[in-house]
């Protein structure tokens, strides 16, 4: 499917593929129809040849991530030897998923023009039902308009005129899951722009369907290219024209031209019942009435006797919508209900969870409800993984993250204090290294710039995550290391009354410690602290730095805490951080860098339960981030009066734990991770972490012994 998780040697070996076919020429018979083309923008459309099939092979093998384990075998299994499509005659059409991931590749006869001479290699990852040609860079454009072109050279050819916010169906036929990805990104006015002939308008047909099926799109037209244009690439083609002199028209008036109007005749009642549900596509009730007087006039019909038409087919697709609402979530419920338990069930209580949210908003309407509830259905279903980056400690995070990200991404974890923010990036920092294969930071480094900790806490912090040691015992380990007598709880002592050392913890501290130092030694991590530097530009100079050391090498910049940055000292705190925003997002843009970044939040909202809204003095850094995580301290912020919360455990902090769990001194906190925003899937839930402070450690709540935690 289009989410599922892409196997690592595959992925490698896609991108490798891609890199050498944008790196060439595209040949000369397809340029000659199309010499008005800028090609360094149509190359940013990931399009090029294969001019030596042998170099091309071997290009792949050697600089893929994952080199080592890419055997002539695997090539073929993956598909890169189909001579069909890689070969010096074909123009090469890199697929890029929404994350930026080659998922497959489109062949096409430079010199041909016809559906025959197309090659497809739909590989693995690759799902037409699942996908639109285009969309990873329409969506960057950060536009609610997106225009739907019928073909690849289409699609170039609005490139080519600057137009990003532009998607091709190519080969595919338009369904519910398009739209779906097209409301995900935020698109909500959709422009069709079809060639002129049978199919072009059996496909604007199926598309404005579809749309009336579903909904939630505010506005929809349709480019009415002149007749003597066959398609909008050869509108364009002539320098005469300009894109934006194109007309638009709305869906009524374009199902209108499909008749002759001066011949209604008897055949009034069919022509209304064809042209009437295009009507109601119209979002403005002022000139939809315009419309149904305009209708009545061709028709000869009163405007009395469409308007009631008109309701009944609303009232009869309201009901269906409700009835079919009712009925995939019973199913769903249903589903959820049968799952694993013991494997499923933190998945399905959110999934749960999302659908009943879902159910009760009342921001969303039916429609909008059935398409993502279809949806949410089919992902439980087929149990797909959305992982694109690296895996971190939780499987939840990284599921929802779809891994953390070493370019063009910007994660932000807000919360109010003590609620384990640093604890959290050093945790996801953790779990880098021990989730992934140390063959991956070869091409992945950490620069790590830490302004709430000086550099020897921030290492003890992160061998405390990894031993389960208090970061006290990791800065003092000769006083640390004591034998508990577990049945008395009371330390053990030698007959001169000294405390005994436990070898068993020694042994666990040394590990941890050797495994932290192994990551600096082997360079995967770099770590600044506020002697170092504390602007955006020394960050800025740090990479530049690695990346002329490591040109091959994508960085994650971690920066704990974004609001001590002290660049723009002249400028109001609202007007500074909307700069430094600005700037962490075109570093993010240069595909070489990813951010995650702790942020503070208003006065007002630290003693709530936070949202994205609640980053203080800064609006645009809401807006610029991909993804935003809040973790609430339940306890922290309500003391005596907190639900969640858990009873402190014996020797968890390097001592013996013994008191009233009525008493309010042995009670730990319980936090509150929250997906506030999720551009990645879109996923927003929430999941529970017992919170070990004193070693800085997360643990899952499993959502069955939530309860116990509940007070």
């Amino acid at each position: 499917m289009f989410n599922e998780r892409l196997s690592k040697i595959d992925k490698s070996i896609y991108n490798a593929a891609k890199r050498y076919i944008i790196s060439k020429n595209i040949p000369n018979p397809y340029l000659d129809k199309h010499n008005n083309w800028d090609l360094k923008t149509i190359k940013k459309c990931n399009v090029g040849s294969v001019d030596n099939y042998l170099e091309f092979k071997l290009y792949v093998q050697k600089n893929s991530l994952y080199n080592e384990d890419v055997t002539e075998e695997r090539l073929k299994d993956s598909g890169i030897l189909n001579a069909g499509i890689f070969n010096e005659n074909n123009v090469v059409f890199c697929l890029d998923d929404i994350y930026g991931n080659c998922i497959g590749f489109i062949g096409r006869k430079a010199e041909h023009e016809n559906d025959a001479q197309w090659f497809i290699w739909n590989g693995p990852y690759y799902d037409k039902d699942q996908y639109l040609y285009g969309l990873r860079d329409a969506s960057l454009s950060r536009k609610d308009s997106i225009f739907i072109v019928e073909g690849y050279s289409d699609l170039l050819s609005l490139r080519n005129k600057g137009i990003a916010n532009a998607v091709a169906l190519g080969n595919n036929r338009f369904n519910i899951k398009q739209l779906l990805l097209l409301k995900k990104q935020g698109f909500k006015n959709i422009v069709l722009i079809m060639d002129n002939d049978d199919e072009g308008i059996k496909t604007i047909e199926i598309i404005l369907n579809t749309i009336r099926d579903i909904g939630g799109i505010n506005k929809i037209s349709i480019s009415d290219i002149p007749d003597n244009y066959k398609d909008i690439d050869d509108y364009l083609s002539d320098k005469n024209n300009k894109f934006y002199d194109l007309k638009k028209i709305d869906p009524y008036t374009w199902k209108k031209k499909q008749y002759d109007l001066n011949n209604i005749g008897k055949n009034s009642d069919v022509f209304i019942k064809e042209v009437l549900p295009y009507l109601l596509l119209e979002p403005s009730l002022l000139i939809r009435d315009i419309m149904i007087n305009d209708l009545s006039n061709i028709s000869t019909v009163s405007k009395e006797v469409i308007e009631r038409e008109a309701m009944r087919l609303d009232s009869v697709r309201n009901a269906t919508i409700k009835n079919e609402l009712e009925e995939i979530k019973t199913s769903f419920i249903r589903k959820l209900h049968k799952a694993d338990v013991d494997q499923f069930v933190s998945e399905v209580s959110m999934v749960n969870n999302n659908v009943n949210t879902l159910l009760q908003s009342r921001y969303v309407d039916d429609v909008d409800q059935v398409a993502v509830v279809k949806n949410l259905y089919d992902e439980f279903e087929n149990k797909e993984s959305k992982v694109d980056g690296l895996n971190t400690f939780c499987p939840y995070l990284t599921e929802a993250l779809g891994g953390i990200h070493f370019e063009d991404y910007i994660t932000l974890i807000g919360a109010g204090s003590n609620a384990g923010k640093t604890s959290l990036i050093n945790s996801i920092i953790v779990g880098l290294f021990l989730n992934n294969k140390p063959e991956v930071f070869k091409n992945y480094k950490v620069l790590h710039f830490c302004f709430d900790d000086k550099k020897k806490y921030t290492v003890a912090r992160q061998t405390a995550i990894v031993s389960g040691i208090p970061i006290n015992g990791i800065l003092s380990p000769k006083w640390s290391y004591p034998k508990y007598d577990t049945k008395t709880l009371s330390i053990v002592k030698d007959d001169a009354g000294k405390p005994i050392m436990d070898p068993k913890k020694e042994a666990i501290y040394n590990s941890g410690k050797a495994e932290v130092i192994k990551w600096y030694e082997n360079n995967w991590i770099e770590l600044f602290d506020m002697n170092d530097g504390t602007s955006m530009r020394f960050i800025e100079n740090i990479l530049n730095i690695n990346k002329q050391q490591s040109p091959h090498k994508k960085f994650l910049i971690v920066i704990d805490n974004f609001h001590n940055l002290s660049d723009f000292p002249g400028l109001d705190n609202k007007s500074r951080f909307t700069q430094l925003s600005k700037t962490m997002k075109r570093i993010a843009s240069t595909g070489i860098a990813g951010f995650l970044c702790a942020v503070e939040l208003n006065k007002s909202a630290r003693n709530t339960e936070p949202n994205a809204n609640d980053i203080s003095e800064a609006r645009a850094m809401e807006y610029d981030a991909n993804s935003i995580i809040m973790l609430y301290n339940d306890l922290h912020v309500n003391r005596k009066d907190a639900k969640y919360y858990r009873i402190k455990e014996p020797f968890e902090n390097g001592g013996v734990e013994v008191g009233d769990i009525d008493n309010p001194n042995n009670w730990k906190p319980v936090i509150k991770l929250i997906m506030d925003k999720n551009k990645v899937n879109s996923e927003k839930s929430e999941v529970y972490y017992k919170f070990y402070d004193s070693q800085s450690r997360f643990e899952y709540i499993n959502y069955c012994d939530l309860d116990q935690y509940k007070h």
